[in-house]
């Protein structure tokens, strides 16, 4: 899962292109442009919540909401460039972890499972919670990974989430944080490797206490 969700070349272009053939009303594509983005959003939200929510929120009723707000105000969403719906969704998703942490510290207890109202909408992701994206979310490789991004300094664990998460370029990155495109790609350079050896130390120490 490291691999697929650091892959070097995130595909926004792809992302754009299932944009476009979803205003135009194709639904095979409006559904794959969910899809494709619910294994990065539901590790995304788990990162977001912090080690001390992780047990006390679900991540899948999180993005359950995200995608309820989004599938309502998509058609009056308009892509203005490549990375612009990442943006756009994560946005979203943003504020829908805000709620959620408003919500658990408004009740001043541990809540039960399910932020979510639940609605019709993407209700797979509720209800299919044995399908690929969310078991690998619950997998051991999740948590190697999620550690590791807790280890990070906050600006490499930020630069890391522009780049293979939201799915901005180098160049976007610099002017979101106000530095140079040679020292974002050198923070990057940095920060996969510091990721690397964090999470190949924690696959090793699981292997050695086997």
């Amino acid at each position: 899962m490291f691999r697929q969700l650091l892959a070097e070349d995130p595909a926004g272009h792809h992302t754009e292109e299932l944009v476009h053939r979803a205003k135009g009303g194709d639904a095979t594509a409006y559904n794959a442009l969910f899809k494709r983005l619910e294994g990065r959003l539901l590790v995304y939200i788990r990162y977001r919540l912090g080690v001390e929510l992780r047990e006390s929120l679900d991540e899948v009723d999180v993005l359950q909401e995200a995608y309820l707000q989004a599938h309502r105000s998509f058609s009056n969403y308009q892509s203005r460039d490549s990375g612009a719906f990442c943006a756009w969704i994560y946005r979203i998703v943003d504020h829908r972890i805000q709620d959620a942490v408003k919500h658990v510290k408004a009740a001043k207890r541990r809540p039960k499972k399910g932020f979510a109202r639940g609605s019709d909408v993407f209700n797979r992701v509720r209800s299919n919670s044995t399908s690929p994206s969310q078991a690998c979310v619950r997998g051991e490789d999740t948590e190697f990974l999620l550690a590791a991004l807790d280890d990070l300094p906050v600006e490499e664990a930020e630069v890391i989430l522009f780049r293979y998460f939201q799915e901005q370029s180098a160049a976007m990155i610099a002017e979101r944080l106000g530095r140079s495109e040679v020292s974002v790609r050198r923070l990057l350079a940095r920060a996969r490797l510091r990721l690397g050896k964090s999470i190949r130390r924690q696959r090793g120490g699981s292997l050695g206490e086997g």
